[in-house]
């Protein structure tokens, strides 16, 4: 293993990383006058730039990336980038005065977790909440996917830090180089943003709080420019736009991009015919069967369906439930539905104290969590796809009791999955449980939580979720540093899908 090319490799991901973060924010502080942070911002952007060309210069023309390689530059990116990125939580006034609590900030940022031990922000300055929410905005999309767009670039192939990134899970490739596929995935990716900021601006909100809600929306985040988040606003065209864009974001995006380019396609069609022909009732068919077409694309998906299904589940549940508990007068329908899809798509925005609600409804919300949304989407968890397989595999194993000699596969859509697939399902979920029981018995050791805190703390940042229940239902001031560690390194686990990190501790992974 080459360790000195493939510490050039993360000191470029990092430095040209916060560079342009910082040039961003720099160029909001300048906006916002104050001469402290843009004096921050700009040294350290400058700073970082010029760091990464160094680094840039350094690095050879031609390297190839092994996929052991991409499994130590994966991870190792994530933490230095977490580490990185508290520097201007500790050196401006944001009210953090120890490192842990500028790491669980920064990791919480990159990993789209949302958890937060922030307060005030109503009165913080907007260069620093543009900060938080751009880091979620660029870990939306997973760092590595950016860094597959990048190292190309710089001579480096990207396959094996795409696998790194969604490791135990089928991909669906746009594309059959992962270069273009990075690209046409952040323009997308782009587009999404631009679309969201632009609702929430007619929906009622300033222009800056619209562009921050948009970038950690998309990313299904959950950082607010507010303390009070969305409910913030006290606007039902707010959040039924906050709605549509997170189940927007927790669908697989290869299927958005498939059923825009049957769009696109019909109405090009339908168009010509028009000009050329000049025969509307075709044009008219056209264009309904390129609609019927779109709505198929993501109907005919097995997990689309099933996201569906378990969202409008958990949203029937939870009404059911909070409609007894707190009666017909002070239940609210919206409030419910929000608070469900912000859980289930892992996004952790909130208009209500659901901290309050009966632990029926919260255990289930945190349960649903876990699970998250599609596979190729921003969402956290465990993801639809691998629920569906564990599904599928727990029927077959009934069918094997009642007919021993027969033979069942495990089918979707046309294509049977192969069983090297469902192991690695069933592998990773096996881990992920573990993972789960570990941690929580670790933060009850160490602190004084109780066992419904300790639990919801870490299941809502093992699945990069944010909120949790308890003492942690509105964020993690209070809670103790070693409980923030163990924190931090369960958002990395979430994020990395465990087994990326897990990899490294194997002696013989440093032997291959």
């Amino acid at each position: 293993m080459n360790y000195k090319h493939i510490s050039l490799n993360i000191l470029n991901i990092v430095f040209w990383f916060f560079g342009g973060i910082y040039v961003l924010c720099g160029i909001v502080s300048y906006i916002y006058f104050d001469v402290k942070i843009l004096t921050f911002f700009s040294i350290a952007g400058i700073s970082c730039l010029v760091l990464g060309a160094i680094a840039f210069s350094l690095t050879p023309s031609r390297l190839v990336l092994r996929a052991k390689d991409g499994f130590i530059i994966t991870s190792v990116s994530y933490v230095s980038l977490g580490l990185v990125g508290a520097l201007p939580f500790l050196v401006l006034d944001t009210g953090v005065t120890n490192v842990t609590d500028g790491v669980f900030e920064a990791v919480s940022g990159l990993t789209t977790t949302g958890s937060t031990v922030l307060t005030g922000l109503d009165d913080m300055h907007p260069a620093i909440l543009f900060y938080r929410q751009v880091l979620q905005w660029f870990g939306g999309m997973g760092i590595i996917l950016l860094v597959v767009a990048i190292l190309p670039l710089l001579g480096i192939g990207g396959m094996q830090l795409f696998k790194a990134e969604a490791s135990g899970s089928a991909q669906q490739n746009i594309r059959p180089r992962v270069r273009e596929t990075a690209k046409t995935l952040w323009l997308f990716y782009v587009g999404l943003t631009i679309m969201c900021a632009a609702a929430y601006w007619i929906a009622g909100m300033t222009l800056f709080d619209a562009i921050c809600h948009s970038f950690s929306t998309v990313a299904l985040g959950g950082f607010s420019t507010h303390d009070a988040s969305i409910g913030f606003f006290n606007s039902v065209a707010i959040e039924l736009v906050c709605i549509v864009f997170m189940l927007f974001a927790a669908v697989n995006f290869t299927l958005h991009f498939a059923s825009w380019n049957q769009f696109w396609n019909s109405t090009k069609t339908a168009v010509h015919k028009l000009f050329k022909r000049n025969v509307t009732s075709r044009m008219i068919y056209q264009a309904q069967g390129g609609a019927r077409a779109v709505f198929r694309i993501y109907f005919n998906d097995y997990e689309f369906r099933l996201f569906g299904g378990l969202t409008l589940a958990l949203i029937l549940i939870s009404c059911i439930e909070l409609l007894g508990y707190l009666g017909l007068e002070k239940f609210s329908l919206g409030d419910t539905i929000f608070q469900s899809v912000a859980f289930i798509t892992t996004a952790g925005f909130s208009v209500t104290a659901h901290g309050d609600w009966p632990m029926s409804v919260t255990f289930l919300l945190i349960l649903f969590a876990c699970a998250g949304g599609c596979v190729g989407s921003t969402a956290g968890g465990l993801k639809m796809f691998r629920v569906l397989i564990i599904l599928q595999q727990g029927w077959r194993e009934i069918y094997r009791l009642l007919y021993p000699n027969g033979v069942f596969l495990i089918k979707l859509h046309k294509d049977f999955v192969p069983d090297r697939i469902v192991d690695a399902v069933w592998g990773l979920f096996a881990l992920y449980i573990a993972t789960l029981v570990i941690l929580i018995f670790i933060v009850i050791t160490i602190s004084d939580m109780d066992f419904v805190t300790a639990f919801s703390a870490v299941a809502a940042c093992l699945a990069n979720l944010g909120p949790g229940l308890g003492d942690v239902a509105a964020n993690y001031q209070n809670v103790t540093p070693a409980v923030k560690w163990v924190l931090v390194v369960a958002m990395i686990l979430g994020r990395l899908e465990i087994i990326t990190i897990l990899i490294l501790l194997v002696p013989k992974y440093w032997r291959i």
